[in-house]
C-alpha cells in the first residue's frame, strides 16, 4: 500500500459523500445500479461491465421443507424484479454452494415484470397448486438447501445464506422479507425477515406470487430502563433479551420487593414471588399520628414504652424492668458497657451496636486482632481496613491504599485508579487513545470517553491517522484523508500560496521550472504543451488541460454546482455524469468555450495520452502496469484490508469487485491529480483511470458522434480499459472531459 498516494480513510469518506444521493436500494445494491460502470448496455463481454447487476432481482420469500409434511409440495423460493425492465432470466442459474444448480430460464413468452414477485417451486408436484401460477418449477434444486445464490453469467445478482445467523424459521410458514429491505444486502440480515402470517395451500402460511406484507415492528431493546415496562414491587426487573431470543424485553428475578402501608411490614422476594415479613422488634416506625420514638413490635407500630423488653430507637437498652444497677437503668439508659464511652475495664465501647465485626463486641471486648480476618475490607475503595486504637478503643479503621483500585467498569475508554485524595475513580482516557468498541473494525479510538470507529476530520489523531486537522485543505501538511504530506515541489500537489506552478516533475523548460516557478510558457499554467504529431493526424501543437475538467466551485469532496465554465485545477472532484449522451457532449463543449478553450479532439487526446513513446497507458507500457498508479477498480484493495482488518488480504486482479460483492466500499472517484505518478509524458494527470473522458468523433463505430476514452475507477478489466486506445461502447458509465486550446 502507498499511503502517500492512497488514503484509506479518505476513500471511505469519499464514497459516503459521492453516493449520498443514491436511493431506492440499500447497502451494496444502493450503488449497484450506479457504481458498477457499464452494467446496462455493455456488450463487449469484458469483466465487470455486464447487463446484470447485484440487486437487480432479489430473493424475498423462502418456504423450507416443513416438518410433518409428507412431500415437499409447498417448498418454494420467491424472487422479485427490482429493476424498471422486464427480465427473461435467460442464462440465469440458482446454486446452493454444494454443487447443485438449476436453470432459471422462463418459458417462452414469460418474463419477470418490474416490481412483480414470482414463486419458484422446488417440486414438480406443486404444478397443480393454484399458488404457483404464474411461476416456475425447478425440481432439480434440493429442498434441503440453506444457501441460495442467483447468478447471471459471471455476476452474482443475489445471495441468501440461512446457514449463519438466527433466522425466524417456523414449521409450516415461509420466511418473508420485509419490502422495506428488498435489496442485495437488505435480505442478508435475519432481522429483516419474519414469519409469514398469510394462509395458502390450506393450513400453510406464506404469500407465493404476491407482494409480501410488511413485517411487524420488532421491540428494540437498547436500554431496559427506557424501552421496557417495569412493574414496581413484583420481584422482577426487565432486561434486553439476547438476539437469539428475539431482541425484545424479558424479565428476570431482582431485588424489587413490594411495599406496604404498614411501616412494620418488610417487603421480601421469595425467588420471584413477592411477600411480606415483620420488621425486627424495635425498628423505628411512624404511627398515623406520629409519636417520637415509636417502634415495631410483632408487626405493629407502637408508641415508645420503657420496660417492655423491646429496645426502641430512643432507648439505650430495655431489659424488661425498671431498675437501676443491672446495666440498664430505670430510664432504659445503658450503664457502663454499651454507653458509648471508653470506661475502665473495657477494651472498647461502640454502644453495643450489634456488629461484632467492627472490631468491638457488644460485651465491650475488642475483636480486632487480625485485620485480614476480623475486619470487613471492601474491594476497590482505595482503602485498607486495619486494627487501630482510637477514642473508643481498638477498632477496625480505614487507611488509604492506592493499590486497591476500583473494579473495571467495562468501558473501553476509562482507566480505573485511585485519585490523589484516595478516592476510587474511573478516569477518561485521552482523546485518540486506542480502544476496541467490539464492532470488528481496526483503528478505534477514544473521544470524549467514548470508543468510536476511526473518523477522519474530528481533530482527534486516531491510531490509523497520521494527522487530523479537521479541514479539507490539502496544502497544510495534513491531507483531507488524515495522511501527513508536506508540500514538495514536483509532487503534483499544487499549493498556490507556496508555489507558482506544479506540473509533477522537476524539469525546466516545460512552463513550470524545477523550483516550481512559472516560466515563459507556450501554454497557460493550468495546461500542458503537446507538440504536433503528423503520424497521429495532429498537424499543430496545442495546449491541453493539465487536469480533468472540474466546476469552478468543486472541492476535494464535492463536484460542486456551478456549470458556468470548465476549470483545470488539482485536488477537486472532476465534472462527470452517469449515464452520458450527445447532450452531455454539448454541455462539455459549452463549458470549454466559456473558459476560452475547446473540447479536446479525438486525435489530440490520443496523442497526449500515448506521448511520443506511443505508450499503452498514459504513464508507460504493459510491462509497467501497476494497479495503484492510477485510480482503477483494484486500486484500493489493500486500503480496505487495513481499514477492516482483513487478513489475508485479497489484492489480486479483480479484488475490487470481490470486495464490493462482500459489502465493502472498494472503488470511488478521487480528486484530480491525487495520484501524482499517474501523469503522461507532457505533465497531464489522470488520462488513465478516475473517470472516462468524452471526445467528439466522426469515426465512432457506434455512430454516437463521440468516443469515451481512458478507463474509469469502477470498471472491470482495468488493464485493458485504461489503455489509451480503448473506446467504451456503452453509455451507462462515469464520464467527464478535458479542454484544449491552440498553443500560444
Amino acid at each position: 500500500m502507498r499511503r502517500h498516494e492512497i488514503g484509506c480513510l479518505a476513500a471511505m469518506f469519499l464514497v459516503a459523500l459521492l453516493w449520498t444521493a443514491c436511493s431506492g436500494y440499500e447497502g451494496i445494491s444502493d450503488a449497484g445500479q450506479d457504481a458498477l460502470d457499464g452494467q446496462v448496455g455493455g456488450d463487449d463481454g469484458g469483466g465487470g461491465c455486464l447487463e446484470a447487476y447485484p440487486g437487480q432481482v432479489v430473493i424475498n420469500e423462502i418456504f423450507l421443507w416443513p416438518v410433518g409434511v409428507a412431500a415437499p409440495v409447498a417448498c418454494f423460493i420467491e424472487i422479485v424484479n427490482t429493476s424498471s425492465e422486464p427480465l427473461a432470466l435467460e442464462g440465469w442459474t440458482l446454486i446452493d454452494g454444494d454443487g447443485h444448480s438449476a436453470a432459471l430460464d422462463l418459458p417462452e413468452g414469460v418474463s419477470l415484470q418490474p416490481g412483480h414477485p414470482m414463486a419458484l417451486s422446488l417440486s414438480d408436484d406443486a404444478q397443480s397448486e393454484s399458488w404457483l401460477s404464474p411461476g416456475l418449477v425447478i425440481d432439480q434444486f434440493p429442498v434441503e438447501a440453506r444457501l441460495f445464490e442467483m447468478w447471471a453469467g459471471e455476476v452474482m445478482v443475489d445471495r441468501v445464506d440461512l446457514r449463519t445467523g438466527l433466522w425466524p424459521v417456523v414449521d409450516g410458514a415461509s420466511l418473508s422479507l420485509d419490502p422495506e429491505h428488498q435489496s442485495f444486502m437488505g435480505n442478508d440480515d435475519p432481522d429483516h425477515w419474519c414469519q409469514a402470517e398469510v394462509s395458502f395451500a390450506g393450513s400453510l402460511q406464506g404469500s407465493p406470487g404476491a407482494v409480501n406484507p410488511s413485517c411487524p415492528t420488532p421491540v428494540i431493546c437498547v436500554d431496559p430502563a427506557e424501552d421496557c415496562t417495569d412493574t414496581v414491587g413484583d420481584c422482577l426487573e426487565p432486561y434486553c433479551l439476547p438476539v437469539e431470543e428475539g431482541q425484545g424485553c424479558g424479565q428476570q428475578a431482582a431485588d424489587d420487593p413490594p411495599t406496604s402501608d404498614n411501616p412494620c411490614l418488610l417487603g421480601i422476594c421469595n425467588d420471584v414471588l413477592p411477600g411480606f415479613a415483620d420488621r425486627p422488634d424495635g425498628s423505628a416506625c411512624d404511627l398515623v399520628e406520629p409519636v417520637l420514638g415509636s417502634y415495631c413490635v410483632e408487626g405493629g407500630c407502637l408508641p415508645p414504652e420503657c420496660g417492655d423488653d423491646v429496645r426502641g430507637p430512643l432507648e439505650g437498652c430495655d431489659d424488661g424492668g425498671r431498675e437501676d444497677g443491672d446495666g440498664c437503668s430505670a430510664d432504659c439508659e445503658l450503664e457502663g458497657c454499651g454507653d458509648g464511652e471508653f470506661d475502665e475495664g473495657e477494651d472498647c465501647d461502640d454502644g453495643r451496636n450489634g456488629d461484632d465485626a467492627d472490631g468491638c463486641r457488644d460485651d465491650c471486648r475488642f475483636s480486632c486482632i487480625d485485620s485480614l480476618v476480623d475486619c470487613k475490607d471492601p474491594t476497590g475503595d482505595c482503602a485498607l481496613q486495619v486494627c487501630a486504637e482510637g477514642g473508643l478503643g481498638q477498632l477496625c479503621q480505614a487507611i488509604q491504599d492506592l493499590n486497591d483500585i476500583p473494579m473495571d467498569d467495562g468501558e473501553p475508554c476509562t482507566m480505573e485508579r485511585c485519585s490523589d485524595l484516595g478516592l476510587p475513580e474511573h478516569a477518561p482516557l485521552d482523546d485518540g487513545a486506542a480502544c476496541d468498541n467490539g464492532m470488528g473494525r481496526v483503528g478505534d479510538y477514544c473521544r470524549n470517553a467514548l470508543c468510536i470507529d476511526s473518523v477522519c476530520g474530528d481533530r482527534v489523531v486516531g491510531p490509523l491517522e497520521d494527522c487530523d486537522d479537521g479541514n479539507s485543505d490539502p496544502c497544510d501538511a495534513c491531507l483531507p484523508d488524515c495522511t501527513a504530506r508536506n508540500n514538495v515541489c514536483g509532487d503534483g500537489l499544487f499549493c498556490p500560496e507556496q508555489e507558482g506552478c506544479e506540473d509533477g516533475n522537476l524539469a525546466d523548460g516545460d512552463g513550470c521550472s524545477a523550483s516550481c516557478e512559472l516560466e515563459h510558457m507556450l501554454c497557460p499554467a493550468d495546461m500542458v504543451h503537446v507538440p504536433a504529431d503528423a503520424l497521429l493526424d495532429v498537424p499543430n501543437a496545442f495546449c491541453m488541460d493539465r487536469y480533468e475538467a472540474s466546476r469552478p466551485d468543486a472541492t476535494f469532496l464535492s463536484m460542486g454546482h456551478d456549470l458556468s465554465r470548465a476549470v483545470s485545477q488539482p485536488n477537486v472532484i472532476p465534472w462527470h455524469y452517469n449515464p452520458i449522451s450527445i447532450d452531455s457532449l454539448g454541455e462539455f463543449q459549452l463549458a470549454c468555450e466559456a473558459a476560452g478553450k475547446r473540447l479536446c479532439g479525438r486525435e489530440e487526446w490520443y496523442a497526449a495520452c500515448t506521448g511520443p513513446e506511443r505508450h499503452d497507458y498514459c504513464y508507460g507500457d504493459f510491462a509497467d502496469w501497476d494497479k495503484e498508479r492510477c485510480n482503477c477498480v483494484d486500486t484500493h484493495c489493500d486500503d480496505v484490508c487495513e481499514a477492516w482488518g482483513l487478513d489475508p488480504c485479497d489484492d489480486a486482479s479483480g479484488c475490487g469487485y470481490r470486495m464490493y460483492y462482500d459489502g465493502y466500499a472498494s472503488f470511488y472517484v478521487m480528486p484530480t491529480g491525487y495520484f501524482s505518478a499517474c501523469v503522461d509524458s507532457f505533465g497531464g494527470f489522470d488520462m488513465s483511470g478516475n473517470v472516462w473522458e468524452m471526445v467528439p468523433s466522426d469515426v465512432d463505430p457506434n455512430l454516437r458522434g463521440y468516443e469515451i476514452r481512458g478507463g474509469a475507477f469502477n470498471c472491470g478489466g482495468p488493464m485493458t480499459r485504461l489503455q489509451c486506445n480503448y473506446n467504451a461502447n456503452w453509455n451507462s458509465l462515469y464520464a467527464g472531459f478535458r479542454c484544449c486550446s491552440d498553443s500560444l
